[in-house]
């Protein structure tokens, strides 16, 4: 895209006093080598006398400008709110805050303690100087305290007793045990039930730096310990300031960052997979599969474990990827209920707990029970033809066996 400016009011010097406003009228045209549009924009100068915000900026298509004489601008703080890592309580942290100053001043930092202390800053107490005449009493107060311990009284410095040294009746100061001259500095301080106290009371919703986080005020780094907790994760809310170090009122906008604390230092694997993995239509190539993460990045291996009543549907095989393959059928040899009876020539050596091996048996069949000398029953069920030879297994031996009849389902 090309940009070409012609403009309407343009003049190589403006000899006008630095009072003048003046607008500025130019034509601003856009073209992509086929097609071409132009804006008319416009832009106030304004004098040092009729300052304006520098972000009063209105969008339309005549565009108005607004250039203030002020050329001071406050830091930029550069960090993206959602760049702090999700950390685990007990471990070291380190993390740079880094802000841009326009006209390259030093720049400090700050945390906003409004954000999350719940003790704001303290309520500063009320005081009151003047001198005296001459006179024990009484003199004028600007409040009336409740009694003479309300007050806290000094004179050039030295603190007085209450009742012993003055005395209070109403907004009236009088002194007891000494007469204050002209050149004598009596300092009164009022003490009420909110002095040094909250009174914004806490921050609903805050939350704070983590305790054994601090912020170094000079490079902008917040270097610490996280602390226990309780709970599984924790997270802390702050906001952050940066401002001029020579001139701490040109400060940046607040920008809210969040500190995620995990309680364990454990890793974890986290399912990805919904339990739901679908819909698949009998006789279908399976394309399931189920998804897990470690949070420490290492490799998972899956395979299935035995549980009754929970099985594969039969004809699909799962592999330690995750995946399940194979096409789904009712016509293979893992069937929906939960054991099946088995007759053999002989169930001589067999044992309670061997493994059923076999053409289409299901993996993690076993045997539960000798029903007799010729019949034994298994689990999870399994179908298999009269004729069929099995074998059983167990650490200590392995036995093979022919079937002579069908298998039952129980």
């Amino acid at each position: 895209m090309g940009y070409e400016a012609a403009p309407v009011d343009s003049v190589l010097f403006d000899a006008l006093p630095i009072s003048t406003d003046r607008y500025y009228n130019f034509t601003v045209q856009v073209s992509d080598d086929a097609k071409f549009d132009t804006v008319n924009v416009r832009v106030l100068v304004v004098s040092k006398g009729n300052f304006s915000a520098d972000n009063d900026i209105t969008i339309i298509n005549n565009t108005f400008i607004n250039v203030d004489a002020d050329n001071r601008y406050k830091p930029i703080i550069l960090n993206n709110p959602d760049s702090l890592p999700i950390l685990v309580s007990g471990s070291t942290f380190a993390y740079r805050f880094i802000a841009f100053d326009p006209e390259d001043e030093d720049v400090s930092w700050e945390i906003d303690e409004l954000a999350f202390s719940g003790m704001d800053d303290l309520d500063e107490a009320t005081n009151q100087t003047f001198f005296g005449n001459g006179t024990s009493g009484p003199y004028a107060l600007d409040q009336a305290p409740s009694s003479p311990s309300r007050i806290v009284v000094q004179v050039n410095g030295v603190l007085l007793t209450a009742v012993a040294d003055y005395t209070t009746s109403g907004s009236s100061l009088t002194f007891v045990s000494l007469t204050p001259g002209a050149l004598d500095t009596i300092f009164v301080q009022y003490i009420s039930t909110t002095t040094g106290f909250d009174s914004l009371l806490f921050d609903q919703g805050s939350s704070s730096l983590p305790s054994g986080l601090f912020i170094n005020n000079d490079t902008g780094w917040i270097v610490g310990t996280l602390p226990s907790q309780i709970e599984d994760l924790k997270t802390y809310e702050f906001d952050v300031i940066a401002y001029r170090t020579l001139f701490p009122s040109d400060r940046s906008d607040k920008v809210r960052f969040s500190i995620t604390a995990k309680r364990s230092v454990n890793e974890e694997i986290v399912w990805n997979t919904d339990m739901d993995l679908g819909i698949i239509d009998n006789g279908a190539v399976s394309e399931l599969a189920v998804s897990a993460s470690n949070t420490l990045g290492k490799e998972l291996e899956y395979q299935i474990i035995y549980q009754p009543f929970r099985k594969l549907p039969q004809g699909l095989r799962f592999l330690r990827t995750g995946r399940l393959i194979g096409r789904v059928t009712f016509r293979y040899f893992s069937l929906d209920g939960q054991s099946a009876e088995i007759n053999l020539l002989s169930t001589e050596g067999l044992e309670i707990g061997m493994t059923v091996q076999g053409v289409g048996v299901a993996s993690g069949c076993e045997i539960t029970e000798i029903i007799s000398s010729t019949a034994v029953k298994v689990q999870p069920a399994i179908y298999v033809t009269q004729g069929s030879v099995l074998t059983f297994s167990n650490d200590q031996k392995s036995i093979s066996v022919s079937t002579i009849s069908n298998a039952r389902q129980w």
